[in-house]
């Protein structure tokens, strides 16, 4: 007669094989779904064919308008003080070259505001087009919108924006806290580009690889909960303001950008955009990291438009926003009047270049 602890060792040993069975049948039922995709179960972003149709980088910065070229300018001026980069709410999109907040600034400064703002900049981008450009201005200027920290975890706009034949964008992440830039691909093999987005935040949900059944379960529950999708793509945007792996990348490539910066003598600053809807609620989500800036590098010369904004758009009755949701001429002309009066604030000698310096030694 078998003894009771033989007969609890044949019963374990008997489900211990009846479980992994069942989950090698899970695991096999769950390859077979992803791989046959049956009723088309699965969207394209789960699949190698996602990454067919991206396209190489142009230049160094992913894109440009203009190649080194700023934004054409109504001026011209004696010489250029101020270099600005950022994306399309840097640039001005929707108003003329007259109206552009650049140049408005230009004007009041009596010197010229260099334009290198191009619409659909992360920082990322934003920083190496500074370091392309290498300017000598005694200022420089980074525009940061919510939109460019969203933009900053994302290897091209393929899974940011959806877009199929999306181009590579420069891609940096933190190891260790140490800014390092991805190798961007240097051919369009649908392996080089699949690597180039292994750590894309927003390919993460996407990405499926064995055991399917746990990347299955997994894509299931990022398409089911809406709570999990938004927190996953930081939706609304405004949320990317408090999501730890954004504001930690922003954070570190500012501080490149003051590095190179404090190298050659010139002052950093940084402007603040909200959305001309946040503007007219007097909502500025970007508080807490310009606070926070302020408070690791006082000596930076931060702008906040937000609440002279907030009057002006009150005054008028409405958001001072284009079509597109870029600042209006309004908008523009409230921006240069902040920008020129926070700069002479600041105290810095906007007549003095690098060239300068460098010639007085």
């Amino acid at each position: 007669m078998p003894s009771p602890s033989n007969s609890l060792r044949k019963t374990a040993l008997l489900w211990s094989v009846t479980g992994a069975l069942l989950l090698l049948a899970f695991e096999g039922l769950s390859a077979l779904v992803y791989f046959v995709n049956p009723l088309s179960i699965l969207g394209w972003q789960y699949y190698d064919e996602a990454f067919r149709d991206v396209k190489l980088a142009r230049g160094v910065a992913g894109w440009d308008n203009y190649g080194k070229n700023p934004r054409p300018s109504s001026g011209p001026h004696d010489r250029p003080c101020v270099t600005t980069f950022g994306d399309s709410f840097t640039h001005g999109d929707e108003v003329g070259p007259d109206a552009v907040w650049s140049h408005l600034a230009s004007e009041r400064l009596g010197c010229e505001v260099v334009n290198h703002g191009i619409g659909g900049y992360g920082t990322d981008q934003a920083l190496v087009r500074f370091n392309e450009v290498a300017p000598t201005t005694p200022v420089v200027l980074l525009g940061v919108y919510q939109e460019m920290l969203r933009r900053n975890l994302s290897a091209s706009w393929l899974f940011y924006g959806m877009q199929r034949e999306a181009t590579i964008k420069p891609f940096f992440t933190l190891a260790s806290g140490k800014l390092q830039q991805v190798e961007m691909p240097a051919s369009r093999s649908v392996e080089a580009i699949k690597a180039y987005h292994s750590a894309d935040r927003y390919y993460r949900p996407y990405h499926m690889e064995a055991p399917y059944s746990l990347s299955l379960l997994r894509a299931v529950y990022s398409r089911r909960s809406k709570a999990a999708l938004s927190k996953q793509r930081m939706l609304p945007p405004e949320s990317v303001y408090g999501d730890t792996e954004a504001l930690d990348l922003q954070t570190a490539l500012t501080d490149r950008f003051r590095a190179t910066l404090a190298q050659q003598g010139q002052h950093f600053a940084l402007i603040f955009f909200p959305t001309a809807d946040q503007a007219f609620a007097g909502d500025y989500p970007y508080e807490s990291l310009l606070k926070s800036h302020a408070v690791r590098h006082p000596d930076d010369c931060l702008i906040d438009p937000g609440p002279a904004l907030h009057e002006a758009s009150v005054r008028e009755g409405r958001p001072l926003a284009a079509p597109a949701d870029h600042f209006d001429a309004i908008g523009n002309k409230v921006i240069a009047e902040v920008v020129s009066a926070r700069l002479q604030a600041c105290g810095i000698d906007l007549s003095r270049h690098v060239n300068d310096n460098a010639s007085s030694e």
